[in-house]
């Protein structure tokens, strides 16, 4: 409980806020004084601090980074709702897999301190609920690729949704960053240990990105066909 409360409620509201690798830093440091062993509260906060990425930074990663990354292939007068639009499919996209997050910890906590942990599982799934009404707070993603959004106009296919899978992986992706892996070590003492975090949190990440990729071709080529 105190692992979901403070790595995921706590670190996806300093996201919103801060950002940048502040929510896995502070996270960890405080879970390693509630007594977590230091190397499982880094790779838990990291974890965490994934889906939340999409949202973070009080909107600067979509006001500035996906508008200036689409600047002169949207129309400016058309730039506001387009945005919007990206946002809504991102949230849309973590609603069905970043809800499952905290399993995944749970897992990873079962292994580390014992299967004792699996009962938080009932509790847990109320709290994920009132996380994702949470999040609908936070409608900006993080990462400002913007090549995506040719290719997906020469194949002629959605535009948008390809930019929220793009937002979507860099927010995966923050689970194995190098700088957030070290900042995360560095604050519970564990520097030197950042190959066994990145080695830990490569299975979540590439079951995150495996389920938010053949979702995302199902709403491109199946569900939400019509989508600009």
């Amino acid at each position: 409980m105190q692992a979901i409360i403070i790595g995921w409620m706590f670190g996806a509201f300093v996201e919103g806020t801060a950002g940048f690798g502040t929510p896995a830093a502070l996270a960890a440091h405080l879970l390693v004084g509630l007594g977590f062993p230091p190397l499982a509260a880094a790779s838990i906060a990291l974890i965490f601090n994934s889906t939340p990425v999409s949202f973070g930074a009080v909107g600067t990663p979509v006001l500035l980074g996906v508008r200036s990354a689409v600047a002169g292939l949207i129309p400016e007068a058309q730039m506001t709702g387009y945005l919007m639009q990206v946002g809504i499919w991102t949230s849309s996209i973590h609603a069905v897999f970043g809800t499952l997050l905290p399993l995944f910890t749970i897992c990873l906590m079962t292994k580390l301190f014992g299967p004792e942990l699996p009962s938080l599982v009932g509790t847990l799934i109320k709290l994920l609920l009132v996380t994702v009404a949470a999040k609908k707070n936070f409608l900006t993603p993080k990462t400002t690729w913007g090549f995506q959004h040719s290719i997906a106009e020469t194949l002629g296919i959605s535009r948008t949704i390809v930019m929220a899978l793009q937002v979507v992986g860099g927010a995966i992706g923050n689970m194995i960053c190098v700088h957030n892996v070290v900042a995360a070590c560095a604050v519970v003492g564990n520097l030197g240990q950042e190959g066994k975090i990145i080695a830990r949190n490569m299975l979540p990440a590439m079951l995150y990105s495996l389920g938010a990729g053949a979702l995302g071709l199902l709403l491109i080529y199946v569900f939400a066909t019509g989508v600009f």
